[in-house]
């Protein structure tokens, strides 16, 4: 691998923008190697320093980890972890914590400085809460669904394309994954690390009116790239380039019309934002990191114990401070590498700030939260046996995963969703007047739920419905997953190329 000689490679660009900066401080002292570059791909290349490293890769920006964060990674393989290379710097938060994002997922730093992988936020929930199923088939039908809205509005606003042709059907299947980048890094500016594209291959057919369609319709393949953008609050998918592969009419008499008019179509989405008004997340949460997997799946990353933060911040227990610390043990040491109990931790992230922050705005809300903040006191203060808390728990976790996974499977599930948010509120507020203890709490919250479930279970399931758009939701095969797709070797569309 060649070190030394870069030629201004992005590593060395944001080794000389971080100069003299906090970032460059906490890495320590002089690099302890050259930067050296991959001898397959020169975007790929890191810089050592005694307590970090800088590094790049063709699918993301040159970035700074260090200190724990850095060294859970470099356990993890560092060049060669999972998780892949970093997509941010290390971001510092109001709690006193940290995280990184990387490729494949997120590193947590908690004001203890221990350091955790967390769990991205359950499909199930983002698919209750906004009816968007964030897997890369969910993710086609939404493509899938604009293509068609796009097609049929073309025929409804032009009258040349109404006098020709009768009807358009399209169909669309999700290629695979395209490179992510780095947009903006300079001397001046790190730059921003992109996601991985979505690739979609659409095949339209036209039914023509008149002498026209008696010979036959007219048809045309496209293939197109969207990137999925990490907005707040919630993301937003950018149009990026199309390829028209081919296209045919009776005769070719209709070849270049049909390559004109797609031209302009498509031309005319850069900049748009397609999943304007269809994608909201739970309110309350806050959104660490946005990541799309090598398989096109969207994962959301939520920030750890904020309902549990929130809470204890607000009151005005002098026992907060090491009951958050205890939480956080309790996390780490009984929840963290069991697939059922992260469940519950999920969960509880997802929604608990919307909950906290609805009981604190009622007239007891006060009263209510320092409620709450001595009964959690007493839970991980108090109660030295925390194995047997995890213990009592399993069994509203069960009950708490059913009952999301029922009202995923509910017509229109958000309005149900709501309401059981509501029911919790009002449980809560309930219980923490009620000054229960913990195993009172809990044998409560097991009794509210069993009647949760027991009430969404008697409504009627979502009726079963084909795949938009024929094929939206079926996936060809894309080679390997976040392969680019091959140059086309036909016309390519006239819009500003990649983002």
């Amino acid at each position: 691998m060649p070190c030394g000689q870069n030629d201004n490679n992005p590593v060395e660009v944001r080794v000389s923008q971080i100069q003299g900066s906090p970032l460059r401080a906490a890495l320590g002292g002089p690099p302890t190697t050259k930067i050296c570059t991959s001898p397959y791909d020169w975007l790929q290349a890191w810089v050592y320093y005694p307590n970090g490293i800088v590094v790049s890769s063709r699918n993301t920006c040159a970035h700074v980890l260090y200190g724990p964060i850095y060294s859970h990674w470099k356990g993890t393989g560092g060049l060669w972890s999972y998780l892949g290379f970093p997509s941010t710097d290390i971001t510092d938060l109001s709690n006193g914590a940290s995280f990184a994002a990387f490729e494949n997922g997120v590193l947590y730093r908690d004001a203890q400085d221990h350091v955790s992988e967390l769990v991205p936020v359950s499909p199930d929930l983002i698919r209750n809460s906004s009816g968007i199923d964030t897997s890369a088939q969910g993710i086609t039908a939404v493509a899938a669904a604009q293509v068609q809205a796009l097609a049929a509005n073309a025929l409804a606003t032009n009258q040349n394309l109404r006098n020709e042709v009768e009807s358009i059907s399209t169909q669309v299947s999700f290629i695979g994954t395209g490179w992510g980048g780095c947009a903006g890094a300079s001397f001046h500016a790190a730059g921003t690390t992109l996601l991985r594209s979505h690739l979609f291959r659409i095949h339209a057919d036209f039914d023509l009116k008149g002498c026209a369609g008696t010979f036959g319709g007219a048809w045309a393949d496209v293939r197109a790239e969207i990137r999925i953008v990490p907005t707040r609050p919630s993301p937003s998918a950018r149009f990026v380039n199309y390829w028209i592969d081919a296209v045919g009419s009776p005769f070719g008499a209709g070849d270049n019309d049909i390559r004109s008019a797609l031209t302009g179509l498509f031309n005319g989405q850069f900049g748009r934002d397609l999943l304007a008004g269809v994608f909201t997340l739970p309110s309350g949460v806050t959104v660490l990191a946005i990541l799309v997997d090598s398989g096109g799946n969207l994962r959301i990353y939520l920030q750890p114990m904020c309902g549990f933060s929130q809470i204890l911040s607000t009151s005005g227990s002098s026992r907060s401070s090491i009951t958050l610390e205890r939480i956080q043990t309790f996390r780490h040491r009984f929840l963290e590498g069991d697939p059922n109990r992260m469940a519950l931790v999920s969960l509880v992230e997802a929604y608990s700030s919307s909950v906290v922050g609805e009981i604190a705005a009622k007239p007891d809300g006060r009263q209510l939260v320092d409620l709450g903040a001595e009964l959690l006191a007493c839970a991980f203060v108090d109660k030295p046996d925390h194995e047997e808390v995890a213990r009592r728990i399993e069994r509203p976790t069960a009950l708490l995963e059913q009952l999301v996974g029922e009202i995923s499977r509910k017509e229109d599930p958000a309005p149900l969703q709501r309401k059981v948010l509501d029911d919790a509120v009002t449980f809560t507020q309930e219980s923490a007047k009620a000054g229960l203890s913990l195993e009172d709490a809990i044998a409560r919250a097991e009794a509210f739920l069993e009647r949760q479930l027991q009430a969404i279970s008697a409504r009627p399931d979502r009726k079963p419905h084909g795949e938009a758009g024929g094929r939206s939701g079926s996936p060809e095969e894309p080679g390997r997953p976040g392969e680019q797709p091959p140059p086309p070797d036909s016309k390519r569309g006239s819009g500003p190329g990649r983002a």
